[in-house]
Formats: structure tokens, sequence, C-alpha cells
């Protein structure tokens, strides 16, 4: 506490000696999606959507790796390329299937601005605007194939059952049609709108609509989305001359996806899907409907749709609120032009990596600092052939483990032997006996450590995509404390098959009887307690005012 401090000239020369530090205010960052930014995290992830797609026969793996460009089209030279190069030829994209759920609330404390926008008021005023206050939770989950097609979607309303006039709607501002069908008061634009999407060619996507307690996931819901997909044919199973096929997804870690009606209904003959993870902890980089594209889109269009409602009824002198049947009436504009915005769909499938099956994330800056020496080396001609390294937004740091010293910051300013030394005197003089010092070489050594044995595991996995055995897979769930999908991407290979199934239902069964057990023997105590109370009356009518009481007896009565 009583070391001298340094001050801000020497903190303005250290930033001139080191451009790439910058001070700025931190943002709290989930332990678990920190862990999961690591390069060999993203090649198992893009290993196992290889393997899942020629799984399910709706792929097959190009005699040697191909450069694709951003249309997809196969170029000769790799600086003409996009991402990395593509292993899979993805040849029925109309079957392979990504989604993701979005929730939101029917009040509007906590919607941002739509795209910046900023609003003309008073010098010193603060802008105000009105919202909802009724807190009624919803989720969406857009379905969509490859080829950037929205082909279903579900909205979960919040309630132990799913009522009609929540997927009707009501819109009190439609006039109604006297003198006619009832009918004639039911679609879009109309008393009871519904939820009518189309895509830009005119057809209409299907809505599925479910109610849960708190408008989340759950496994019989996502079940049902999956039974959709094959009950309106949208799924695609059968042989043909490229041989048997089936369905393939793509799919997060929430925990709806281990669940056992989910898992049994995905693996039956007749209804199979492919059904692989990404990376569980890092949605936000992979997932195509957590792109600004997708997910973006969609929380600034609700956003503006409920400000427009909200407005309509303060001049109509109506509550400001908007109630669980308006729900349809605001999800449709935000729906429609986010998610089924084909344009935005196709760049977004692009940068993810996702179609063509480029890998592109490899090269974003955060995953791409945390690759080997080697590989970062060997790329960095290819990104700089490309433009990547001029351009700030992209630019990836080296991970401070793999910086040298002797080139950076003031080290730089000396000669090559004198800096050699100089930085090993600077280790060496290292002041540990205070404890917040001790704690940052304590937690650097320990993640260290962790981060080393989790990249040894990953590397071994991405190196040998095709090497762990069904036998193998199922001794690993099997050891595992929980099986979580966390546990399934990095133990195992990222496909909700029939070992995971088979591990589920032991649980299932281990936790029934289990279960079952403690209620027998709440069973025997009680009927042994009843045994007790009778010995005791028959002793108490027996021996009359002789009869004493004991300790025993007491607590039996």
């Amino acid at each position: 506490p009583n070391a001298p401090l340094v001050g801000s000239k020497w903190w303005k020369g250290y930033c001139a000696r080191n451009p790439h530090v910058c001070s700025q205010t931190g943002r709290k960052f989930a332990k678990n999606r920190a862990e999961a930014v690591l390069f060999d995290y993203f090649v198992k992830m893009y290993n196992q959507f290889d393997n899942a797609v020629i799984q399910s026969g709706n792929g097959k793996r190009f005699e040697r790796p191909v450069h694709m460009d951003r249309n997809g089209r196969i170029v000769e030279d790799e600086k003409d390329g996009y991402g990395r190069p593509v292993q899979v030829d993805v040849f029925r994209p109309e079957n392979v299937f990504v989604m993701d759920e979005c929730g939101d609330n029917t009040h509007g404390k906590d919607d941002g601005n739509r795209a910046g926008e900023k609003k003309v008021v008073p010098r010193g005023a603060i802008p105000a605007e009105v919202v909802s206050t009724k807190n009624s939770h919803f989720s969406i989950l857009p379905v969509s194939n490859l080829l950037a097609e929205t082909v279903l979607v579900t909205v979960i309303f919040k309630g132990e059952r799913l009522s009609p006039a929540w997927a009707l709607g009501c819109d009190v501002f439609a006039e109604w049609v006297e003198g006619s069908e009832v009918v004639d008061n039911f679609g879009p634009g109309k008393r009871f709108p519904g939820l009518s999407l189309f895509d830009s060619n005119g057809k209409e996507i299907p809505v599925l609509f479910a109610a849960t307690p708190s408008a989340s996931m759950v496994g019989t819901i996502l079940r049902d989305t999956f039974a959709a997909l094959n009950r309106l044919g949208i799924a695609r199973r059968g042989t043909d001359e490229r041989g048997t096929f089936y369905p393939c997804a793509f799919i997060d870690g929430h925990p709806s996806r281990v669940d056992c009606d989910f898992l049994e209904y995905v693996n039956l003959a007749e209804s199979r899907f492919c059904v692989v993870l990404g990376a569980p902890d890092a949605t936000n980089y992979w997932q195509h409907h957590d792109s600004s594209e997708m997910n973006g889109g969609y929380k600034s269009e609700l956003a503006q749709a409920k400000s427009d409602l909200i407005l309509r009824k303060r001049l109509a002198c109506m509550p400001a609120e908007i109630e669980q049947v308006e729900i349809v009436i605001i999800a449709r504009p935000a729906i429609q032009n986010s998610y089924l915005v084909k344009e935005n769909a196709v760049k977004s499938l692009l940068h993810r990596g996702l179609h063509p099956l480029n890998r592109a994330l490899l090269d974003h800056p955060d995953i791409f600092a945390t690759a080997s020496e080697a590989e970062q080396k060997e790329r960095t001609a290819v990104r700089q052939s490309r433009g990547i390294e001029s351009r700030s937004d992209v630019h990836g740091m080296v991970a401070p483990a793999q910086q040298d010293l002797l080139s950076l910051g003031s080290a730089s300013l000396l000669p090559s032997g004198q800096a050699a030394a100089a930085v090993a005197s600077a280790a060496e003089s290292l002041n540990l006996t205070g404890r917040t010092s001790r704690d940052i070489m304590s937690l650097l050594q320990s993640n260290a450590s962790r981060t080393q044995a989790r990249q040894e595991q990953l590397a071994a996995d991405a190196a040998n995509p095709n090497s762990t055995s069904p036998e193998e897979l199922q001794r690993r769930y099997s050891e595992a404390t929980r099986l979580t999908t966390g546990r399934v991407f990095r133990q195992g290979d990222g496909i909700l098959g029939e070992e995971v199934l088979k591990e589920v239902q032991r649980r299932k069964a281990a936790r029934a009887q289990l279960e079952a057990d403690k209620v027998s023997k709440k069973e025997s105590k009680l009927r042994q307690l009843a045994t007790n109370y009778r010995d005791v009356k028959k002793r108490m009518a027996k021996l009359g005012n002789k009869y004493k009481h004991t300790v025993s007896d007491l607590k039996v009565l």
C-alpha cells in the first residue's frame, strides 16, 4: 500500500510504446462463455457439423478441400475465397436445419432504440416514451434451412395451457364485418388476425403455437417442432441415387436438447434426425439466428411494433398496455422484417461458416487470437492477401501467453541482448508478497493449466474426428457426474444419437427407482408405526390402570 504509484506521464509513455493497449470500461463476462471461445473448440464444432451432414446423407466430403467465394462458387486462388477451405459439399441444403429461440416481453421497458434512433427535443430535455408495464413473456423459435429459407416458426406463450385466443389474436382497431360469415373476420388486417407469415415468394410459413409456465423451451415443444417438420413434409428422408438420407439439424446447448421425450423422437427410425450440437457456450458467435441480421433485426422491429401499438392506443384514449392476445400483432411485422429477409439470412449463414461450411469463424479475431502460434503464422499470409489484417475491426490480438516480450513495449527499444536480460531481471524481481499479486499469479497459473488441458483434449479430438467409437462414447457419458449438452459436445461427438439417448434413459430409470425406493421406505415406516401403535393400544387396554407410559410408547402415540 505504501509503494509509489506511476504517474500520468508514465502511463502516456507506456501507451505510446504499446499502441495495442488502451483504457476502457470493462463489462461482465460469464465464466463458461469466456472459456468457450477457443480456436480448437470451434475446429471441433465444424468437424462435428461436417460429420453430421455426411452421416445423414445430405452431403459428401470433397476429394480435396476447395476454396469458395462469398457466393458459394469454387475458386482456384485462395485469396479469392472466403473463410477456410470447404471440406464438405452439402448437396441437400434444404434438408439441413438451424434454429434458435428468442424470448421477449409485452412491456417495452427493456427495449433499445431502433438502429440508434434519436428524437428531436428541446435542449436539455430527455426524450421519454410511454411503454406498456404488463409483463407477459413469450418466445419465438424460427426454423431455417441452409438455403436461408425460414420454413417454420414456433411461438411459445406464457401459461399452463395454450388458449386459442392467444393464437387468433384480437385487433381492436380492425373493423368488424357485419352481416357476413364469421370467417370473414379472421386473417391479416382483420379483427382476429392470427399470425400469417409469408416469404419473399408469397409462400405461407407454417406456425406452431405452444405454452409453458415460463414461456421457455422444453423438450416436449422441441419434439413437437421436429414432428411438425416431418408432418408437413419439410424434412425429407428416403433413398435415391446418392444413397440413404434423413434430415439434419444444428442446434445449441439448451437443456431441452437432452430431454428424454425429444431424444426418443429424433432417434426413432421413422422420424430420425441427425441432431448435432454447436459450441454450447458460444452461441453468440456461431448461431445463425443470433446474428445482428437475424436476432438484432427482430428485436429492433419488435420494439418498433410495440411503440406503434402503444401510440395508437393512447391516441384512442385506451390503456397503454399490450395484452397477451396482441402478441401475434406485434410479432408479425418483427418476424416478417427480420427472419424472413432472405438476403440477410444468406449473409448470416456465410459469415458464421454454416453455408457453405467454410469455417469462417476460425478467422474471427476473438477466436483466431487463441490459435497456436504456428496456426497464426500460417494463416497470416492468407489473411493479408485478402486485406483482413489491415482492417482494424477484424484484427486479432495475439494471446498474451503467445506474445514475444522481447519485441513489445520498452523491451523493443533495447538491443536484443540487453532486452532479454532486462525481461529476466524484471520477472525475478516481481513482488509476490502482496495479496493482490499472489491472487493474480495464482489465477493465471490455474487458468493456464485448465486451458492447456482443455486445448489438448480438443486438439486430439480435432485431429481424429472419427476415432471415437460408440462404446467409448457410452463410457464417457456414463462416467459423467451430470450429462449435459456441454459434456456431449466436449467429450463426445456432439451428435444427440443413441448413445446419449441410452444414457439419458438409464439415468431417468435410476431416478425413478430412487424415488420408488424412497416411497417404499416411507410406506414401510408408516406400516411399522401403525403396527407399533396397535401394540401399544392393546397393552393399554389389557393393563388398564396398571399401564405405565414409556418413552418409546409416547413417541409411537
